[in-house]
């Protein structure tokens, strides 16, 4: 993991900013630029659009979750709250759920962490017998597509971020701020 604090976010967007200039972006968070030494991309809101997805649809509606998994509960809780019309404006309501996610988390012994990913977490066993089965996501799926990809074969690395840049970042190999620092130049020389 890269934390955000330490002035990687602010290399990107030196050079995210540039790209911007050259091919005339309207906003920097949402550009895609690809050239023989890089590609940047935006986070990816949607959906898988191979056949993982489809794959994963077609093994949970066969083999359900058990109605007393925490993913089900999970599910039951936040749709009822977002069901609320005020719920979006409404930090009282927020705050409710988020004593009920810490509920729901002490009765299934599971670790809050702040509440992050939490509709993810299945303690039932369906979502580790589909790991099991070893799908992957094809070449090309947006998915799996990194939003930062540093290209040269000896350096090769990827950097994967949430939202924006750096944001819960996770990177295929450990890089210092100083490294990262030299590796923009690199990039940014080459546009």
């Amino acid at each position: 993991m890269i934390k955000r604090d330490n002035g990687y976010e602010e290399i990107m967007d030196t050079l995210v900013t540039r790209i911007t200039q050259i091919e005339h972006f309207k906003h920097h968070t949402g550009c895609s630029f690809v050239n023989d030494l890089f590609e940047i991309h935006p986070y990816y809101f949607g959906r898988c659009l191979c056949s993982y997805g489809k794959k994963y649809q077609e093994f949970i509606t066969g083999s359900p979750h058990k109605p007393e998994c925490f993913m089900v509960e999970m599910n039951v809780l936040n749709a009822a709250f977002k069901s609320h019309p005020f719920y979006i404006n409404n930090n009282k309501l927020k705050s409710e759920r988020a004593n009920e996610e810490r509920r729901l988390c002490i009765a299934h012994n599971i670790d809050y962490k702040d509440g992050k990913n939490l509709e993810e977490i299945c303690n039932c066993g369906v979502q580790d017998k589909f790991k099991e089965l070893n799908h992957q996501h094809e070449d090309g799926c947006p998915i799996t597509q990194p939003n930062f990809w540093y290209k040269p074969p000896d350096k090769a690395f990827k950097i994967f971020w949430y939202k924006t840049y750096f944001r819960d970042a996770v990177c295929t190999q450990d890089l210092n701020l100083e490294e990262f620092k030299r590796i923009i130049g690199i990039c940014l020389q080459s546009l």
